[in-house]
């Protein structure tokens, strides 16, 4: 099941090639990119083909962050409705809440989750991207989450910084760079991508905030929303980041949806799926795009996918590619420049 992304994200692509003296034609050709969709930024397109060729820009031009001066110079004012909706909102803790609830109309392969952990006075909104094939997804997730953190501090009136950004994948060979973007402590190799906030910040009062816009938005994505529910990719999803987050259990995932888990089974039984089939797919996905990370142990992709101990996930990794863990690091190749 493919899931697709508006051209609008690879709008600044052509100008960062050109910069590095890169024939941008025979790139967009090789990539099948049709000029004119990158212009018009409203055509949709498979997101694993958006991100296969961020990755390849990044390794072409030895860029390996990319995928930030490409969200650097984006327009917000290309996301749209959901770049409005979040201009419009009381607080920016109701835009992150909005943000997760409607990121599926932005792309289905979109994973978000908001925790508000209230005696610590911090939020977390997790991310991920899921593409349910073996892409390198670091360039696309370091650019989405620069944008999210762009949204914030344009619509709080330039005054908003988060507390940490983390990032499930290793650090580039120089790092620094990240600071320069975040203007905060960026943290690689975490159990997920994360960014960290402060409540208090959360719940100021925004300057745009306008009650009728913002609610007559809101109204018509939610309407926009009924329409566009996946259930399969919505629990797929859930399921990806819930085993990243180590609380990936049935009880849990049937009380996301305020269901009894019997009830949540029989929701799966009916589109022929399984909880715990659900789950071994997620972690294969996972599996093929952490073992791209050569600087990633196969130790750590073990506990972030909820093995016990490497022979389990050894065990796993010949079920799934016929190929030990090792094999297939050996052949994989790296995912920084």
């Amino acid at each position: 099941m493919s899931a697709f992304v508006r051209s609008a994200l690879l709008q600044t692509l052509p100008v960062l090639l050109k910069a590095y003296d890169k024939d941008v034609d025979n790139f967009l050709r090789y990539h099948r990119l049709n000029p004119e969709w990158l212009e018009r930024g409203n055509q949709p397109i498979p997101f694993a083909q958006a991100a296969a060729a961020i990755d390849h820009a990044a390794r072409l031009c030895r860029q390996p962050s990319i995928g930030l001066h490409m969200a650097e110079t984006r327009s917000l004012q290309d996301i749209g409705e959901f770049f409005h909706i979040a201009e419009t909102a009381p607080t920016a803790l109701d835009a992150l809440r909005d943000f997760e609830l409607f990121s599926p109309l932005l792309s289905h392969a979109l994973c978000t989750r908001l925790d508000i952990d209230e005696p610590a006075g911090r939020a977390r909104l997790y991310f991920d991207i899921n593409l349910d094939v073996q892409v390198n997804i670091i360039q696309v997730v370091e650019y989405s989450i620069l944008v999210i953190c762009r949204i914030l501090h344009h619509v709080t009136g330039q005054t908003f910084l988060p507390l940490m950004v983390g990032f499930r994948h290793s650090p580039p060979a120089k790092s620094s760079i990240y600071s320069r973007f975040f203007n905060v402590p960026v943290q690689f190799r975490q159990p997920l991508n994360v960014i960290e906030f402060s409540l208090d910040t959360l719940r100021q009062p925004l300057p745009g905030h306008r009650y009728a816009t913002y609610y007559q938005l809101k109204e018509r994505l939610l309407m926009h929303r009924r329409r566009e529910y996946d259930f399969v990719r919505d629990v797929r999803n859930r399921i990806r980041l819930s085993i990243q987050m180590d609380d990936c259990s049935l009880d849990t995932l049937a009380a996301s949806y305020g269901w009894q888990a019997r009830t949540f089974q029989r929701k799966l039984a009916e589109r022929g799926l399984t909880f715990s089939g659900v789950q071994d797919a997620c972690r294969k996905q996972l599996f093929s795009e952490m073992v791209l990370d050569t600087r990633m142990g196969l130790g750590v992709i073990s506990q972030t996918l909820g093995y016990a101990n490497q022979s389990s996930l050894h065990k796993s990794c010949l079920r799934w590619f016929g190929s030990t863990p090792r094999e297939m690091r050996k052949h994989a190749p790296s995912v920084r420049c």
